[in-house]
């Protein structure tokens, strides 16, 4: 459903219908971990090194980090950019 404006009682009535808790059901001495990155991104001194030297046996390693497609030219019919 959708509510319009904010009354604190209708909201509690809907985040109750909803079933979140009244209060945080986490320790109370609880820490979020440390943010930790989802690839592993070369430096510029490494990615300066041969070839060669990333195929030496033994020695694992890292697939290459490619970079992120250009963004998409803004269409004046869509002003958010919105795409799927």
């Amino acid at each position: 459903q959708q509510l319009k404006g904010f009354s604190d009682v209708e909201w509690t009535q809907y985040l109750d219908a909803a079933g979140y808790a009244k209060t945080s059901q986490l320790p109370s001495n609880y820490r979020q971990p440390p943010a930790t990155p989802l690839v592993a991104v070369k430096r510029a001194d490494e990615a300066a090194r041969p070839a060669a030297a990333a195929t030496t046996p033994g020695v694992a390693s890292t697939p290459a980090v490619t970079a992120a497609p250009a963004p998409a030219p803004r269409n004046t019919s869509n002003p958010a950019g919105i795409r799927f």
